[in-house]
């Protein structure tokens, strides 16, 4: 698809109205990553527009204006929103669904479908209530993951008084998922992984996530700290849950083995338990950083020891681009097309995580092979050339369904 002329002689496929939650820029969240670099290699060779059910950014919309991507936004209104969480947590639907059951949003998707788009991609579960404006044009929706496995990890590690509410929330929306895919012309995720826990099936593909290689630059050097990074949307519970467990359980071995060590916590939105984990030895909390590459580049180690979440964790494909060797948890690793031993170490518990975090400490030639391999992989299968090919085809399904 070299041009759009082209692309409409094919298959007629131009212009894409592409439906977000909230402003893809400054790409700060993990699905408004996705959403910027799916933009940024869409916008190449296709007519992209954006319709963010969010307040007005100029921020974003000057950004999104330099890729050539027109935006029109649909503000939310508070009152609004909240008398449907009200209502429907009675009536079945997931709350973060319910926050976007709002007439002004469908009105604005009817808007913007008047000037004209043959496909419609709808990103997260949580806009399932904007599906019904759609009328007869294709639908894609990338669910990104699989919501509702997450949350249910998140219920497991929650022992306060939300709990309950939790697995509530879970069920609603293994219910709302599998309806989504009923009705869209078709769905996609990050992982295998996360579409085996949706039950798979035809309708149901995936597309997975890149790295922007030129940023995340590949090194080679072996660096010589004992320098163990961290980093993330601390905001989210997956990523504070894991920096946590990583200071709590496995980093303590590791200081007790290498007193030199140092745990290094980057990303933004850290919550105030996660700042308190920098007055614990060897560990600082960076916090938001202007190049998160730099940070990642700089350690000797990057891990992932997610004890919950789902999807495809960046973190793991950032730091291989890098060339930094990673330790992951068999949870994080179960998105990504990674072997143990080939292209990182796999730890399943605080023991066997600190002893691969000291493997790649103390062997210079173990963690140089490894960041060969793990740079190889990212530039095989996870580019966002790639992943914009598979949501084309995606999109096709769509228009055929």
């Amino acid at each position: 698809m070299s041009n759009p002329r082209a692309r409409r002689e094919t298959s007629g496929l131009v212009r894409i109205l592409f439906v977000v939650g909230r402003a893809p820029y400054p790409p700060l969240r993990g699905d408004q990553v996705r959403a910027w670099h799916q933009l940024r290699m869409l916008s190449r060779t296709h007519a992209v527009s954006v319709l963010a059910l969010d307040r007005e950014d100029p921020v974003a919309a000057r950004a999104l204006d330099g890729l050539g991507v027109r935006v029109a936004w649909s503000p939310p209104s508070p009152a609004g929103r909240a008398l449907r969480v009200v209502r429907h947590a009675a009536a079945g639907l997931p709350l973060q669904a319910a926050l976007f059951d709002l007439e002004g949003h469908r009105r604005a998707l009817r808007e913007a479908l008047s000037r004209g788009a043959d496909v419609v991609h709808v990103q997260l579960v949580r806009l399932a209530p904007v599906l019904s404006a759609l009328g007869p044009v294709p639908c894609a929706v990338d669910l990104v993951d699989a919501l509702s496995q997450n949350i249910e990890r998140r219920a497991a590690r929650d022992h306060g008084p939300t709990r309950a509410l939790w697995r509530m929330e879970a069920r609603r929306l293994r219910a709302l998922e599998a309806d989504v895919i009923a009705r869209a012309g078709h769905s996609v995720v990050v992982s295998d992984a996360d579409r085996d826990a949706l039950g798979g099936g035809p309708r149901l593909s995936t597309v997975p996530n890149g790295v922007d290689g030129a940023r995340f630059a590949f090194d080679g050097a072996v660096r010589a700290n004992a320098d163990i990074a961290f980093t993330g949307n601390l905001g989210y519970f997956a990523n504070a849950d894991a920096a946590a467990w990583f200071a709590r359980e496995a980093f303590p071995r590791v200081r007790a083995a290498r007193p030199s060590a140092r745990f290094l916590i980057a990303g933004a939105r850290p919550s105030r338990a996660v700042r308190a984990l920098g007055r614990r030895p060897g560990v600082t909390v960076l916090g938001p950083v202007e190049d998160m590459a730099a940070v990642i580049r700089a350690a000797r180690v990057a891990v992932a020891p997610l004890q919950s979440g789902s999807g495809q964790q960046s973190k793991i494909l950032e730091a291989m681009a890098c060339g930094t060797p990673v330790v992951a948890s068999p949870l994080a690793l179960a998105g990504i097309a990674a072997a143990d031993g080939r292209d990182l170490l796999v730890g399943a518990d605080a023991a066997g995580t600190a002893a691969a975090v000291l493997a790649l400490l103390q062997d210079d030639d173990l963690a140089a092979r490894l960041a060969r391999a793990g740079r190889t992989l990212v530039d095989g299968l996870y580019t966002w050339e790639r992943s914009a090919a598979l949501l084309e085809a995606a999109y096709e399904r769509a228009v055929l369904a």
